[in-house]
């Protein structure tokens, strides 16, 4: 598994999600990892590793999520890091097919 899957979980909870919320967070992280592909692998296989460490009980990914989201135990967090899994892959999938249509600037073909 990905071994700094916890300082990239908090930089994308923490760095997204503190000033505007999980859903405009989310967003901004799609686009920028549209932009640069290898960010898009970190997140998701952070997601999945916090998701999987949840899953078996460990306390840790809970100081991860609570400065944006109070989380009672390791079963909550992982339902909250599955929405967000679910949530930034469908809003990354609307930013490659959103680029694809209508070209960015400094864009050649939209590709």
């Amino acid at each position: 598994m990905y071994e700094n899957w916890q300082q990239i979980l908090m930089d994308l909870i923490v760095g997204y999600f503190s000033d505007e919320g999980a859903e405009a967070g989310l967003k901004q992280a799609a686009v920028v990892s549209v932009a640069r592909e290898s960010l898009y692998h970190d997140y998701v296989a952070a997601l999945e590793a916090g998701i999987e460490s949840a899953g078996r009980g460990e306390s840790d990914v809970l100081r991860i999520v609570r400065p944006v989201k109070l989380l009672k135990d390791p079963a909550a967090a992982k339902v909250y890091l599955e929405w967000v899994l679910s949530r930034f892959q469908t809003l990354y999938d609307e930013t490659v097919k959103a680029r694809a249509a209508t070209p960015w600037p400094g864009d050649q073909g939209g590709t």
